[in-house]
């Protein structure tokens, strides 16, 4: 479909909503960290990956991708920025040459199917970028800046965002550079993807891909784990 695909993984989050004193990404899960499933289920389609981790944590990196099974030449690590956005851009600054499309994925997301990573590289192209969502299921209201409701949208116009988003390598990167240069910040890629008039495909995500933010997720890993690994080595039989 691509010549390469690669994927940034952003892990140089501090996750203090966790609790836990580490890096969330570098929690246990059965046995395997956080990190090493997230890296573990892009390797289902990208090829080289670059990991954004925390000054100090290096190593660590290193080794969630050899539990993982990844081999250590197809891995780079390099240091995150401030901000999310910023991390990022030092990732995709890493790209190889050859790189034709990047999934950026958050690495507190550690379960992801592989029919979604299908159906995002199915959906991007040129100036359009695929990113999963799931359908919101509560009743959101847009308040003013004292509390009050403005509006309530129709629920069948929302979609809750997930990662991995996936675009054009070099269009992104570029995007990132203008956005660096024009002070614009945003809150994921899409975003920033959408502020320069490029358009954004949504596809369907999943429940699995789920981001570990608090502690109480955790207690709930091993079973979306277990539910994962079923539909990734189903995935791998049919290779």
């Amino acid at each position: 479909m691509f010549a390469l695909i690669g994927a940034v993984v952003l892990a140089g989050g501090a996750g203090k909503r966790m609790g836990a004193g580490i890096n969330k990404q570098y929690l246990n899960i059965d046995g395997y960290s956080v990190l090493s499933y997230a890296l573990r289920s892009m390797a289902s389609v990208a090829e080289e990956f670059i990991v954004a981790v925390a000054a100090g944590e290096e190593e660590r990196a290193c080794f969630a991708a050899q539990e993982a099974g990844i081999d250590p030449w197809r891995v780079h690590i390099v240091i995150g920025g401030r901000e999310r956005q910023d991390s990022v851009r030092h990732a995709l600054d890493a790209m190889s040459a050859d790189w034709q499309v990047v999934l950026i994925h958050d690495g507190a997301r550690p379960f992801i199917p592989p029919e979604v990573l299908e159906r995002l590289l199915r959906a991007v192209g040129h100036d359009v970028g695929a990113v999963p969502c799931m359908p919101v299921t509560d009743t959101i209201k847009r308040v003013d800046e004292n509390g009050y409701v403005l509006e309530t949208p129709l629920r069948s116009t929302l979609r809750a965002a997930q990662t991995p988003q996936c675009f054009i390598a070099r269009e992104i990167q570029t995007l990132h550079h203008m956005a660096l240069m024009e002070g614009i910040t945003a809150t994921d890629d899409a975003a920033l993807f959408e502020h320069y008039g490029k358009a954004v495909k949504v596809v369907d995500g999943s429940p699995l891909a789920k981001k570990l933010t608090y502690a109480a997720d955790m207690e709930d890993a091993l079973r979306l784990k277990k539910e994962w690994e079923a539909l990734y080595y189903a995935s791998r039989n049919r290779l």
